[in-house]
């Protein structure tokens, strides 16, 4: 993964990166990589949101909205993680004051990734992570967490539409869809596209 990083450099330089995870001392992957990588490159503590069931997910989310954890415009340090890295990049999207959020690349069907598309990715194609035809393990239900699909759904009733915040997919073959509906291609128009932007 790091000479995947290394070798993306320059095209990712002005991409805001979020690093996470700081649980163990000393040296981690940020380390690893160039200088010219790391910029814009921040770093945010994980908050977790203990729950087995949709109903202590809920009652979790409510008290982290409570405590100001998703108010536009605040303390970025810290956000939440559930389940997958979709739910931080949900409440990212909320704290920094997006009104609409697409989500492209989001399939959850398998281990597949988008950047090991042998057309569009041929330097990262090969990366394999896990069997590509498993389940992808972040849409598991297990004893101690929700799915990420049953997740994402939890948030978007509990945060995002009482905020006035829709959520879509861009590929109806997302494990999200029909839940989490297909981004309407008007969206994409030069003239609402400012409407993505915080």
């Amino acid at each position: 993964m790091v000479e995947c990083f290394q070798g993306r450099a320059e095209d990712y330089i002005q991409t805001v990166k979020v690093a996470m995870e700081f649980d163990m001392p000393g040296h981690s992957l940020i380390d690893a990589v160039s200088a010219e990588w790391r910029c814009n490159l921040f770093a945010a503590y994980s908050i977790p949101a203990p729950a087995r069931t949709a109903e202590e997910l809920t009652y979790a989310l409510h008290y982290l909205d409570r405590k100001r954890l998703f108010a536009p415009n605040t303390n970025y340090g810290c956000l939440l993680k559930y389940a997958a890295t979709l739910t931080t990049l949900i409440a990212l999207a909320v704290k920094m004051g997006y009104h609409k959020i697409i989500l492209c690349g989001i399939d959850l069907r398998d281990q597949r990734y988008f950047f090991q598309d042998r057309e569009l990715y041929s330097k990262t194609a090969g990366i394999q992570l896990l069997p590509k035809n498993q389940p992808h393990g972040s849409n598991i239900a297990l004893e101690w967490r929700l799915p990420v699909v049953r997740t994402t759904e939890i948030l978007r009733d509990v945060l995002l539409r009482p905020a006035g915040i829709e959520i879509y997919v861009e590929n109806p073959k997302s494990a999200l869809y029909p839940s989490i509906p297909e981004a309407p291609t008007d969206l994409f128009s030069g003239t609402v596209s400012a409407s993505l932007r915080p």
